[in-house]
């Protein structure tokens, strides 16, 4: 076995012929790494800016923005309806309350012991002066696009969200157009 892994991941030698297609994945077409660059990108300077402007993170900013819009939320609920880390949620909840933006406290009624979070009168006060720099940011990010295009990538990118269950499937076929790949060097 040892050596059959060896042998199926050892380089070949210059001007040995290969086995299998001429053809390479294209990274610059490859919609999950071309995806992934992008949110890499996007979260490097939006954590840069945060951290800089407002000493807070990214996830922080996400958790506050998230009790501006749907009020008090257990911590279970700001990780699952936010889609974010649970583990790291809850670190950011403490350094949040430490700071006084937030509000912790048992959910009144809650047989579970399930904590609130609401923001108090501190943190409204950060979001309400962040947000008219994000709605800036986002302006100078879609700068170019018309509102037609971003309805038309935002539909395109909820599309891709349901393909993925199907990705793991046999079958299917792209048209040439769209295939991610390029002729090997």
């Amino acid at each position: 076995m040892a050596d059959q892994r060896e042998t199926r991941f050892r380089r070949p030698a210059a001007g040995t012929p290969q086995a299998g297609t001429a053809e390479v994945v294209d990274f610059d077409r490859y919609l999950p790494v071309v995806l992934s660059k992008l949110v890499a990108e996007l979260r490097q300077s939006a954590n840069a800016f945060f951290r800089q402007r407002y000493s807070i993170t990214l996830l922080e900013w996400r958790i506050l923005s998230f009790l501006a819009a749907e009020g008090s939320a257990s911590a279970y609920a700001i990780g699952t309806e936010a889609e974010l880390d649970k583990a790291a949620v809850s670190r950011s909840l403490r350094a949040l309350e430490q700071r006084a933006l937030v509000l912790i406290d048992r959910m009144p009624g809650d047989a579970r012991g399930r904590l609130a979070v609401t923001l108090t009168s501190e943190g409204r006060a950060l979001h309400d002066t962040i947000f008219d720099e994000i709605m800036e940011r986002h302006a100078r990010l879609v700068d170019g696009l018309s509102a037609p295009a971003i309805e038309t990538l935002l539909g395109s990118l909820a599309q891709l969200r349901r393909n993925i269950p199907s990705m793991g499937r046999k079958g299917g076929k792209v048209e040439e157009a769209l295939r991610p790949a390029k002729q090997r060097r």
